[in-house]
């Protein structure tokens, strides 16, 4: 018997109609129930796609859309499905899906760049758009399923901003074979959610709308994340969150795929909580999600990974949403997985033996090396306020329009 919690909900926003996904299970449902009722067009952008169970039954479908005359897109990373089967792909081309590695081996041999590597989830049917964490590998696939059902949260979007996924992942076809990475961004042409895709930087927009948003928190900050371990500004900002009142809890997985991460954390932790933070190790299953909330009013699900290596590596994708009744289901499902979590304490944590120390604190010595070679740097003028975000040649970098082009200044009004 599932909570409520775990349910699919659904919330009409001013301009969208949102429906949190708080399992894979309820994803899949979904996604399978809007392909099977496809007419137009099938856009998929996936950072891991197995040739395994969950591969297999994902491609099916997809092949059945090819089948009844949709037009099929995949987009998939060389990284993220270094592991897959090529022939996988070579039977989805057969079949008339139209395939695609984003920046494939070769151009990191040719172009010396093997990064950035493309880490969003960005599906579009119809009118119809998803997001999360999900990937196509049987981890994700539920248990009775034969999968090791690990925990998920995804969103399923209808509204104008569809045609914004439609346009990003058109953006990043262009750039698979050698197009200069961009970011993009909806900013605030509706005022309900915000769609943010970056590129690695110095600057990273998905990590500067988590920053600014938690700068600014007045009562709570409430994070689930895998793979935690922030960079210094975002360290710094929820210590001053936590000092000035506001109740930051963190959810981060107790069992983990990335074990330098995991051992990082755990070296972290403790002066973390002597900081304020509230650090919960979630113990049901293994944890995947990517969501947070701040106060009432801001929530975001998507793909980002709060740590060096996302903000240094990778394309990311978040939808940034801004409605109060969204809100309350993230939070819902926050409380959910905070249930399901152990709270770490100082007590615990130096009981860890020796070994294990020193594991962990040369994890965190790497995760702190990575940072400062790659973490981001959000600019502060004299006054500490935001600066403009500088281009790789130090010149002042415009404003990105929604397709990524440079956006015309706005005045006040």
């Amino acid at each position: 018997m599932h909570e409520p919690a775990e349910r699919a909900s659904t919330v009409r926003t001013t301009n969208h109609v949102l429906t949190l996904l708080p399992r894979v299970e309820e994803f899949l449902q979904a996604f399978l129930a809007d392909l099977s009722r496809a007419q137009r067009r099938v856009l998929i952008e996936i950072y891991i796609f197995s040739s395994d169970t969950f591969g297999r039954l994902v491609r099916d479908a997809l092949v059945s859309c090819v089948k009844r005359g949709i037009a099929v897109h995949v987009l998939y990373d060389h990284l993220g499905c270094e592991e897959t089967d090529p022939e996988f792909w070579e039977e989805m081309r057969a079949d008339g899906v139209y395939v695609q590695c984003y920046r494939p081996l070769r151009l990191a041999l040719t172009e010396g760049a093997p990064f950035p590597r493309n880490h969003a989830r960005n599906f579009v049917i119809d009118e119809a758009a998803y997001t999360g964490g999900v990937a196509f590998s049987a981890p994700w696939l539920a248990r009775h399923r034969g999968g090791a059902g690990w925990h998920d949260v995804c969103l399923r979007l209808e509204g104008p901003v569809v045609e914004d996924f439609a346009r990003l992942f058109e953006q990043r076809w262009t750039e698979a074979d050698g197009g200069e990475p961009r970011d993009f961004c909806t900013e605030d042409r509706c005022s309900d959610l915000e769609l943010v895709s970056d590129s690695p930087s110095y600057d990273s927009m998905v990590f500067n709308r988590h920053l600014e948003r938690f700068e600014r928190a007045r009562s709570r900050i409430h994070l689930a994340n895998s793979y935690f371990y922030p960079s210094k500004p975002m360290t710094r900002a929820l210590y001053a969150a936590a000092a000035r009142g506001v109740d930051v809890q963190v959810v981060t997985c107790g069992e983990s795929d990335l074990g330098i991460v995991k051992n990082a954390t755990r070296a972290a932790e403790k002066a973390w909580i002597q900081r304020g933070l509230h650090l919960h190790e979630y113990c049901h299953r293994t944890l995947h999600a990517k969501y947070a909330l701040v106060d009432d009013d801001w929530a975001t699900v998507g793909t980002f990974n709060a740590n060096p290596s996302s903000v240094a590596m990778a394309n990311e994708l978040n939808v940034f949403v801004y409605d109060r009744a969204f809100v309350e289901r993230v939070s819902a499902l926050f409380q959910l997985d905070r249930r399901r979590s152990k709270e770490m304490t100082v007590e615990e944590l130096d009981r860890r033996s020796t070994a294990h120390k020193l594991r962990d604190y040369g994890a965190l010595q790497a995760m702190k090396a990575l940072d400062f070679v790659a973490g981001p740097r959000p600019a502060r003028d004299s006054e500490g306020g935001p600066r403009p975000a500088r281009d790789s040649e130090g010149g002042p970098r415009p404003a990105r329009d929604s397709e990524g082009g440079p956006r015309p200044a706005r005045d006040s009004a």
